[in-house]
């Protein structure tokens, strides 16, 4: 339990954290500004990226691509996505490992020894 929710939530948040620091490198070497470098940080900074990408890079000029802060909004919503099902992954499988050890459990088992075979029943309650 909650294992699939950490396997899919590793992956999308991965993955599109990934394409946000390859975004963000490219565009720190273009516009040469460090400042840029707070998109390394995962959710909010693709937000902070998108929107300082836009005031750096497109206030000398009148044209640029009104894209940018929306993709990068994406971006949050997609690696947020993807890390809330990663938490919510990790919590469900403590809850169900907690449950599991608190849980009544009753097992029957075959038993072979020097003067005979026989069941077993063991049981914790």
């Amino acid at each position: 339990p909650g294992r699939a929710l950490i396997v899919w939530g590793s992956i999308t948040f991965g993955a599109s954290w990934s394409l946000a620091i390859l975004a963000v490198s490219s565009s720190i070497s273009v516009a040469g500004d460090a400042n840029l470098a707070l998109g390394y940080v995962p959710v909010v900074g693709p937000l902070v990226w998108g929107w300082g990408l836009q005031f750096i890079l497109c206030a000398p000029r009148t044209t640029c691509d009104p894209q940018v802060p929306v993709l990068a909004f994406v971006d949050a919503l997609i690696q947020a996505g993807g890390l809330t099902m990663l938490i919510a992954g990790i919590v469900r499988a403590r809850g169900a490992d907690r449950a599991e050890a608190d849980a009544p459990r009753f097992a029957i088992a075959p038993t072979f020894g020097p003067h005979g075979a026989g069941l077993a029943v063991a049981g914790r309650f």
